[in-house]
């Protein structure tokens, strides 16, 4: 079983290669708390796997909310599993995880980072096209590495990225993005918006209605972007960081969504 969360495409695209070669079953995350699914039961040796992005060097904490509630029925002799989407660093992501995890008394076998194209445009523009290439290529080859690794059983760390200064940047800036930034009251839509309504059916926590054709923000919000990326007229902005900054969705997922899939 594999549980994944995912803002702009990179996490559900490995999930859903995850989950496909090793024949498991693939349970969003975010449509897991929206229902308030918290059982699930599982085979003997069962692979069970948590796919998410990295924001701010740490999990979402949708990701770590839901561990806390998920109850795992028949959890007998599985092998534990975890993957990070991120684009640079992940910081010590795992390890937040790891600990939450712990407190359930579940240990994780294996860990893995795959480095995907740069998309949070609150902080930097998205790559260009050639290194967005370049890392879609060389995403394909860690994910069948990652593959195999799950295959075998194998338990260690494949690769986790924590990049430099990890302690400051999960501790300190990640644990603030995580209770202070995470709103969406600088959510804003332009005159273009043509209510094509696909921010609201894409948002992971059903945060966005539209109103009288436009979009309106709830409370909750992951900050993952998606809405803004998504959106096929450039509309929505977040304050003015994004004005002038690129969009990115994983293109696979982003074919589909423009038909209608």
């Amino acid at each position: 079983m594999i549980f994944y969360f995912s803002g702009t495409g990179n996490s559900l695209h490995v999930a859903r290669q995850i989950a496909h070669d090793q024949g498991e079953k693939l349970v969003s995350i975010a449509q897991a708390m929206e229902e308030k699914q918290w059982r699930y039961s599982l085979d003997l040796h069962e692979k069970v796997g948590f796919v998410f992005p990295v924001y701010a060097w740490r999990p979402p904490k949708i990701v770590t909310d839901f561990i806390e509630r998920v109850q795992l029925e028949r959890f007998l002799n599985p092998y534990l599993f975890a993957v990070c989407t991120c684009g640079e660093d992940a910081g010590d992501t795992m390890k937040i995880l790891r600990s939450a995890l712990r407190k359930r008394i579940w240990h994780l076998d294996s860990t893995a980072a795959v480095l995907m194209p740069n998309n949070y445009i609150l902080s930097y523009d998205i790559d260009n096209e050639a290194l967005q290439r370049e890392k879609l290529k060389k995403a394909e080859q860690t994910i069948d590495e990652i593959n195999q690794s799950i295959s075998q059983r194998k338990k260690g760390v494949l690769c986790e990225a924590p990049g430099k200064f990890s302690i400051l940047k999960t501790r300190v800036i990640g644990l603030g993005f995580q209770n202070f930034a995470c709103h969406p009251k600088n959510f804003w839509v332009q005159d273009t918006c043509v209510s094509c309504g696909k921010c609201e059916r894409i948002c992971p926590l059903q945060n966005i209605k539209l109103l009288e054709g436009k979009p309106t923000w709830g409370k909750e919000c992951a900050k993952c972007l998606a809405c803004i990326h998504i959106c096929p007229q450039q509309a929505i902005q977040y304050g003015k960081s994004t004005l002038k900054k690129g969009r990115y969705y994983h293109p696979d997922l982003w074919q589909k969504e423009n038909r209608g899939l």
